[in-house]
């Protein structure tokens, strides 16, 4: 999907594209910190900033509570 933001001063359009969560179904757009394509294992994921920052407490979780096996 896509949207347009008009520059007020010049009339110019750029069009912004938006995305859909892989997990929650949320539009995020480019301008926001989320994951716009990216790849886990072999499946291809976007990521809202709200899964994107639970990803990553997740991944900090685990690698916190697993022992390293030496």
């Amino acid at each position: 999907m896509m949207g347009k933001v008009i520059n007020i001063h010049t009339g110019k359009e750029r069009e912004i594209e938006s995305f859909d969560c892989s997990i929650c179904n949320d539009k995020f757009s480019e301008n926001e910190v989320g994951l716009q394509r990216g790849i886990i294992g072999s499946t291809i994921v976007s990521l809202c900033p709200i899964c994107f920052k639970g990803m990553f407490a997740l991944v900090d979780y685990f690698s916190e509570h697993t022992p390293i096996e030496e």
